[in-house]
């Protein structure tokens, strides 16, 4: 699968919008996925860290140097965004929020979809 591919050997596929916050990598186009999966690999540059967000799951890269991989947060995004040293996550029936510590995520709050259902 493509999940286990080394970064540098999609360095090539960068391509850098008018936004320099923003990275979107392109998948090999013979990786068999499913139809209703994303096209490509979103990213957001967020200080130190870069944040992948793949079809399921959110990588964490530390970029100070070389890339180097801190932490995987297997998930199925939905949507998600950094602000300040939390993460906040939706999911398919819940939102998650994550706080940096320690140059790790944890999970602080999770709502799940009952909340907000009549």
């Amino acid at each position: 699968l493509h999940q286990d591919q080394d970064l540098d050997s999609d360095s090539n596929n960068l391509v850098s919008s008018e936004d320099e916050n923003y990275l979107y990598l392109e998948h090999d186009s013979d990786s068999n996925s499913d139809s209703n999966s994303d096209s490509c690999l979103v990213g957001t540059l967020l200080g130190e860290n870069l944040f992948l967000c793949d079809s399921d799951e959110v990588k964490v890269f530390n970029v100070t140097s070389t890339p180097v991989e801190v932490q995987k947060l297997p998930l199925v995004p939905r949507d998600w965004q950094v602000c300040g040293s939390k993460l906040l996550i939706g999911a398919d029936n819940s939102w998650m929020i994550y706080e940096m510590e320690k140059d790790q995520y944890h999970k602080i709050f999770e709502a799940k979809q009952e909340i907000f259902s009549p």
